[in-house]
């Protein structure tokens, strides 16, 4: 596991595999920018890269049991690649528990869960998913499902397609507004 301790440690151009963790996130707590980080390992509660934000860079989970490929934190111009062949484990693309996570221009792509789920537990919680790409996920995107909601999950100009079980699943709670998006041959549940 890499935790240099803060939020303010930069790395560049650097590939990182793993092939042993299992229960912690392989990388957190630092800013990645251009760099591929991979976990081969297979446990049901491995998160590849967690609290960090990232830009130009590419997260995969290869084994056939994960939890979380990426696990809060922000995102632009970033792949995170899920195993469509995953057998257990939540396998979710991005799972964020941030109160105010942005998601910009990010491409989930193969993961059996959720493309993103949103978990936090908080009433104000506004989340940005900008100009993204979700295919082949179990969800497309599952909004939080906290009562009494105050702010707008805002879903724009993104492409949503191929989910198992629904495109955007606002789980009854979520504040969500939609525009300028395209679902296409999402499951059952209509989207």
């Amino acid at each position: 596991s890499v935790d240099l301790g803060t939020a303010t440690t930069t790395l560049r151009f650097i590939k990182l595999t793993g092939t042993a963790n299992t229960t912690n996130p392989f990388i957190r707590s630092v800013t990645l920018i251009n760099c591929f980080v991979t976990n081969s390992s297979s446990n049901t509660s491995l998160v590849v890269s967690g609290a960090l934000t990232a830009f130009n860079s590419v997260f995969e989970a290869t084994g056939t049991a994960y939890a979380n490929v990426a696990q809060s934190g922000s995102l632009v111009n970033c792949r995170i690649v899920g195993n469509s062949s995953a057998s257990s484990g939540n396998r979710h693309g991005i799972n964020s528990s941030t109160a105010n996570p942005a998601y910009i221009r990010v491409t989930v792509v193969n993961n059996p869960g959720s493309g993103l789920i949103l978990t936090g537990s908080t009433t104000s919680s506004s989340a940005s998913i900008l100009n993204c790409l979700f295919h082949g996920n179990g969800y497309g995107i599952r909004l939080q499902s906290v009562a009494s909601q105050t702010n707008l999950q805002r879903i724009q100009g993104c492409y949503i397609a191929n989910s198992t079980t629904a495109g955007i699943d606002g789980q009854s709670q979520a504040y969500p507004i939609t525009f300028s998006s395209r679902l296409r041959d999402n499951g059952t549940s209509g989207n």
